[in-house]
């Protein structure tokens, strides 16, 4: 089963992804857009695993979800390819409490599973992957830059995710 795991959010938070897209495309960009259901911040991307490693994981997430803090959203930004954007993303300010509890799951993922992951990690939140920017894509973005977004984290999740024409459909597992 194709799974990774990640961060969800509460209406408040959804809601302002939605708006912002809104934006986006009224002022051009064409983009496959996150839909509102899918919109998360990813911790992990597992692949395919096997459903013991599926039990492992849960059993680690549990462990986990003891510890609830705040992140804070505070621009938009983007990956580019060539000299244009390829992927919109809120990004955070750097977070202790998010870094610790991505590196306790690394550390425990590894013992238990023997998955490792590469460094560089770099939380954020995808808006869409964009197929078309407008030649005023530059000034766009920096007039989306500065926002204020504080999301309470209370869980991690694992999902799986089903490949279809349409897009992906997730599954929270846990």
């Amino acid at each position: 089963m194709r799974c990774f795991i990640a961060l969800s959010f509460d209406d408040k938070v959804n809601t302002f992804c939605q708006e912002k897209i809104s934006e986006l495309k009224r002022a051009g960009f064409r983009a496959k857009w996150v839909e509102r259901e899918n919109l998360h911040l990813t911790l992990f991307f597992m692949g395919e695993i096997e459903q013991n490693e599926i039990s492992m994981l849960k059993r680690i997430i549990k462990e986990q979800n003891t510890k609830s803090f705040y992140i804070d959203f505070d621009r938009i930004g983007y990956f580019k390819h060539s000299d244009t954007p390829s992927v919109i993303w809120l990004g955070l300010k750097e977070n202790q409490e998010l870094k610790t509890l991505y590196e306790d799951l690394c550390i425990e993922i590894k013992k238990r599973t023997g998955m490792t992951f590469g460094d560089g990690y770099r939380p954020h939140l995808t808006l869409g992957r964009v197929k078309y920017a407008p030649e005023n894509w530059r000034d766009v973005l920096q007039k989306q830059h500065h926002i204020k977004l504080r999301p309470f984290i209370e869980k991690v999740h694992l999902y799986s995710s089903t490949l279809i024409k349409k897009g992906p459909i997730y599954e929270q597992l846990i």
